[in-house]
């Protein structure tokens, strides 16, 4: 029998997962209209999605719609105002060729659905 601790008792974060289907669909449809426009995906070693934004409630929704519960960090910007902000990696959502499918079917007609 193992004596170790439960996650929850360390107080420790634990990783979440993204729950949103990969189909498209209205949320999925906001989550990639926010994340072009206050987002940002690194390519680097550890590839990662980066959301910003002054409106808490737009990050916490941004989210929730994705089926995550990551911190939400927030910083001082030069002008004296808030900027919240997350970050996660998911290679499911950070590959374009993930998003497909199915490997026959061209990712500009899972794009074009409605």
């Amino acid at each position: 029998m193992s004596d170790r601790t439960p996650l929850e008792k360390l107080g420790w974060s634990v990783r979440t997962a993204t729950t949103l289907p990969l189909a498209w669909s209205d949320p999925m449809a906001y989550v990639v209209g926010l994340t072009a426009t206050d987002g940002c995906l690194t390519h680097g070693r550890r590839r990662s999605i980066n959301f910003k934004s002054e409106d808490f409630e737009l990050v916490s929704r941004y989210l929730a719609l994705l089926g995550r519960t990551n911190r939400i960090g927030v910083e001082l910007t030069r002008e004296g105002n808030f900027v919240y902000h997350t970050q996660f990696g998911d290679a499911r959502l950070t590959s374009p060729t993930r998003m497909c499918p199915t490997s026959s079917e061209d990712c500009s007609t899972v794009m074009d659905r409605s």
